[in-house]
């Protein structure tokens, strides 16, 4: 066979091979599922409100079709007839041919069934996948915590251990760029630990003190209850102003004596305090399923500009014991959901997160765990342009993976 037949007959054969894998308009597409975002997205401000006035009811319709996309069983709701059905197929018509003007429309289920095993789909005229069965919230703590060790060597100055005041000796002032600054009493721990030192005795420390600063904070400073506010005399009583919240931050002092010791102080970061900078504010799963709300410490996965959730030497997760029954959680934080929430009085349980520092102080905060059978709203896809004078079809199927049955969705349905 000369070179140029061989060339002919290698190309046909590419292109034979291409037209017998191409999937025909309608088929399954293997795409892994997600649990957030939209089905079909484009950028919203551009898409103009629809114009449309008789666009209506009678101008949607939707059919459960095989693969193919053939088939006119109209149907209003997604149904499983029995649970070794793992898939099933639709096409939604949107019929504009008699509009006054182009429409954008959304098409969506409602009161989905909240399962792992249900998810939805579109091929035509985007490819996409998605289950709303998890997700999870990012919260950021509103406060960071700082530590101060106050200076014993100079008893009178820094710290009365003695007098009827001494509760009152340690205080924090801080800004946040608006309105006047604000005084708080530092709460103290005599929790002693030999990595806190006082800066002046070179000691073990006898006292530390901390304070929650809210992160808007411009600046701060610690003072004692012989400062006088007033007249700020920045000589006598306080250290100078910090403007800076690093969390996990210990400051003391280091004066010789009562001349210096008000401005010569230094701060180090503790990984082993507490400091808790994000955590996850709900939750949201179904009966049978389960979530990872672990907060991390340590960047385990090498990860670049790893920041870490908390500092401390312990955390814990717990759910109260009358709601065990609805959920569980591990030590690695963890969720298994047994029941649902829908008819909770708050249609939630609460987990809560403590981490707990070397000093025994520690930070908690609560995550509203949401446990429900549907999904309220799923959208299939979402901008659809319809224009004037022409018909649109959305083909689209929905998973069965675990064999339920009955009703998926309650409702198929479309908005302007």
């Amino acid at each position: 066979m000369n070179t140029t037949k061989k060339l002919a007959v290698l190309c046909m054969a590419a292109f034979m091979a291409v037209v017998c894998v191409m999937p025909s308009t309608f088929s399954w597409y293997a795409h892994s599922g997600k649990n957030s975002g939209d089905a079909f997205k484009v950028q919203e401000s551009l898409i103009p409100v629809s114009s449309s006035s008789n666009f209506s009811s009678s101008k949607v319709t939707h059919k459960k079709v095989d693969k193919f996309g053939v088939g006119d069983t109209t149907v209003s709701k997604v149904n499983f007839a029995s649970s070794s059905t793992k898939i099933q197929y639709y096409k939604s018509t949107f019929d504009n041919s008699s509009g006054s003007g182009d429409v954008y429309v959304d098409l969506e289920l409602k009161n989905v069934r909240n399962n792992s095993g249900v998810m939805v789909g579109v091929t035509n005229p985007v490819v996409t996948e998605k289950g709303f069965n998890i997700s999870k919230t990012p919260a950021t703590n509103d406060t960071t915590r700082v530590y101060f060790i106050p200076t014993s060597n100079y008893s009178s100055f820094w710290w009365n251990t003695t007098s009827s005041s001494s509760s009152f000796d340690m205080n924090i002032c801080y800004s946040t760029g608006s309105g006047d600054p604000v005084k708080e009493k530092m709460t103290v721990l005599s929790n002693t630990n030999s990595n806190f030192k006082d800066g002046a005795t070179g000691a073990t420390a006898s006292y530390v003190c901390y304070y929650d600063l809210p992160n808007n904070t411009t600046s701060f400073f610690f003072f004692n209850h012989w400062y006088n506010i007033a007249t700020d005399n920045k000589d006598w009583n306080r250290t100078p102003d910090i403007n800076e919240l690093i969390p996990g931050s210990v400051y003391s002092l280091n004066g010789k004596n009562i001349e210096d010791s008000y401005k010569l102080f230094n701060s180090t970061v503790k990984t082993d305090v507490v400091a808790l900078n994000s955590y996850y504010s709900e939750a949201k799963l179904s009966v049978g399923g389960y979530i990872d709300v672990g907060l991390q410490k340590e960047n385990v996965n090498n990860e670049e500009n790893f920041t870490p959730d908390y500092y401390g030497t312990s955390i814990s997760y717990s759910i109260p014991s009358g709601k065990q029954s609805m959920a569980t959680v591990n030590t690695d934080g963890l969720i298994t959901a047994h029941a649902t929430t829908d008819n909770e009085t708050n249609k939630y349980i609460l987990l809560t997160t403590r981490v707990t520092g070397v000093l025994g102080d520690y930070i908690e905060k609560e995550t509203k765990i949401y446990i429900s059978n549907y999904i309220a709203q799923m959208t299939i896809a979402k901008n659809i342009r319809v224009k004037k004078g022409e018909t649109v079809d959305v083909y689209w199927y929905v998973t069965n993976k675990l064999g339920l049955s009955g009703d998926i969705a309650a409702q198929i349905y479309w908005t302007i």
